[in-house]
């Protein structure tokens, strides 16, 4: 009888142990794009280009562009909901051949924004944070808006004269696109710019 039952128990390890070693031969599913980006977080990746940069979104997602900033709106969001989920890509020119640093140049930055929004609060800040090919710095901060504390996610990073800035956008404790909002960061792509800027 105990042979039966040893048996048995060895006849299911071995049936269990095979169905893993069949998983594990399975082809593996291809989330990589035609650029060999492999996506995670973001689902159905479209690339979305301008003169100065590409930025990969979610396919269900949209982009606007107002003024100098291009908002990336998940399904049902509205860009000038202030409260709403978003991600916005804003690019600045810099004074050529600054020697201010990127830590500075946000304390600086800021100083100035907190002087319009007195609610705004520094949180923390990361550095080096990869922004595509470059090495930014990431800072977060917490703002009161109609009774609710959003939260901000900025990232900052720099090449050659002109500085990229990444915000994501979210009610506090609420924030459902964090994810993505890092994988944009990290899929983000430069385009480079000649001497005339063109």
């Amino acid at each position: 009888m105990k042979n039966k039952i040893f048996l048995t128990v060895i006849f299911f390890l071995a049936l269990s142990l095979s169905g893993c070693a069949f998983i594990n031969f399975l082809p593996q599913q291809n989330t990589a794009d035609k650029n060999g980006h492999d996506f995670g977080a973001i689902k159905n990746p479209q690339k979305m280009t301008h003169k100065t940069l590409s930025v990969y979104i979610p396919g269900d997602w949209q982009e606007q562009k107002q003024g100098m900033f291009l908002f990336y709106l998940p399904p049902g969001s509205i860009a000038t909901n202030t409260v709403a989920e978003k991600v916005v890509i804003s690019v600045y020119s810099l004074p050529k051949n600054s020697t201010t640093t990127l830590a500075e140049f946000m304390k600086e930055d800021f100083a100035n924004n907190q002087k319009g929004i007195p609610g705004l609060q520094f949180v923390t800040s990361t550095e080096p944070v990869k922004v595509g090919p470059l090495l930014g710095r990431e800072e977060k901060y917490v703002n009161q808006i109609i009774g609710k504390r959003i939260s901000i996610t900025q990232i900052n990073a720099v090449s050659g004269d002109i500085l990229y800035k990444l915000q994501h956008y979210c009610v506090e404790n609420s924030c459902q696109y964090d994810a993505i909002f890092a994988e944009m960061a990290a899929r983000f792509e430069i385009i480079p710019q000649d001497s005339t800027g063109q």
